[in-house]
């Protein structure tokens, strides 16, 4: 098995700031709502180049996994 990678700290101080920008009115969507596009994400927002999507893995590979495939099925078909 390999070491587990550790982040660095620029990595951790974008987690905090990020953190610390967002609240719970700042969230719109849900990771579940977004996978069962019960909403559109940043296309439903007026200004979507100014949005933030922040995704906090639980430790969960499936999750993560998950995330990934979304998010690249997106990129492809919205060109």
């Amino acid at each position: 098995m390999g070491e587990t990678p550790q982040p660095t700290a620029a990595a951790v101080a974008d987690i905090i700031s990020c953190a610390t920008l967002a609240t719970e009115a700042d969230v719109i969507a849900e990771f579940s709502e977004l996978c069962a596009e019960k909403h559109a994400g940043r296309s439903a927002l007026k200004e979507p180049a100014q949005a933030m999507t922040m995704f906090k893995s639980v430790g969960a590979s499936v999750e993560d996994l998950a995330a990934a495939i979304l998010a690249y099925q997106r990129s492809t078909t919205a060109n």
